[in-house]
């Protein structure tokens, strides 16, 4: 593409962007694959989702997130929803959907999607406009998270070895080091459930549940306990701070297979993550999990450069 022309169209995108802020309504900008580029703080509220500088999130693992559905609950097809109409066909679409937050609430859109195009008709990518149906609002126990869950390498062995009161002191600082880890990504710590039965976080990015275990697996080498480290995504129920469900053993499964110190991931993980997270996945074959029907193949997280 001519540099003069790229330029103009960082410049348009910019404008764009600034548009949006000032707007009272939610508004959310994609790139010309479907890719998130911004989303206005109307959006942020709405959606329960804070917007991180350099985020991509794909139309996919936005469908995945929110469990977009129509207003009858029934599942909608992602090359069904509005957004990935108008990037397929390059025409305005608007659908009413349902989708639902990650603390539960489940809200009621009116989403209404243009595409956009610059000076000479290059296209841009579109910009959705989110009209919420006032009193469709309703709270749920139940959601969608990445679940990332982490254990200490042969703990039993090591209090032994060490301790109980050096095992504690170790134990509380690392608490105090993945806490402000899970923080920095924008996590949720699950209380209850931090270095005595394992650590539990869930994340609303499958990208930042990766950084997390890999900056996990570092916190843990600095105050010399090892993790085990395992990320797995789905529907988890709610209840007094903690989380439950099928998805939440497959995690705790998936970190008891790792080594020490690798995080590995499900499938459905690495979906989610394959165009957002700069690292790559090492295929480790199909694993039979206590609890879990069938096997599911998992992958080691390879930072890049490894």
């Amino acid at each position: 593409m001519d540099p003069s022309i790229e330029s103009q169209q960082a410049i348009e995108i910019s404008l764009l962007r600034q548009w949006a802020s000032y707007m009272a309504m939610p508004i959310w900008i994609s790139g010309t694959q479907g890719e998130l580029l911004y989303y206005n703080e109307a959006a942020e509220a709405l959606l329960g989702l804070r917007f991180e500088e350099g985020q991509k999130l794909p139309i996919e693992e936005l469908h995945v997130l929110f469990k977009t559905a129509t207003v009858e609950g029934e599942w909608i097809a992602p090359e069904d929803l509005p957004m990935a109409i108008a990037h397929r066909e390059r025409r305005p679409a608007h659908r009413r959907v349902q989708i639902e937050r990650l603390d539960g609430a489940v809200r009621v859109l009116d989403v209404t999607v243009f595409p956009l195009k610059a000076q000479g008709g290059t296209y841009l990518g579109v910009v959705v406009v989110f009209w919420e149906v006032v009193g469709k609002d309703k709270s749920s126990p139940y959601g969608t998270a990445i679940i990332l869950f982490a254990d200490i390498v042969e703990s039993t062995a090591l209090t032994e070895a060490i301790g109980d009161s050096s095992f504690r002191d170790k134990a509380r600082e690392l608490d105090e080091r993945l806490r402000k880890i899970i923080r920095q990504l924008k996590g949720t710590p699950v209380d209850g459930k931090l270095l005595g039965d394992g650590v539990l976080a869930v994340f609303s990015s499958a990208k930042n549940a990766i950084e997390a275990a890999l900056r996990f697996g570092e916190a843990g080498e600095a105050v010399g306990l090892q993790l085990h480290l395992g990320i797995h995504a789905g529907d988890v129920i709610r209840e007094d701070g903690n989380v439950f469900g099928g998805a939440v053993n497959i995690a705790a499964r998936i970190s008891g297979e790792s080594e020490a110190g690798e995080v590995l991931v499900s499938e459905t993980v690495r979906g989610l993550a394959r165009t957002s997270a700069r690292v790559s996945f090492e295929d480790r074959g199909e694993r039979e999990l206590k609890g879990v029907g069938e096997p599911m193949r998992l992958y080691a997280v390879r930072e890049a450069g490894e």
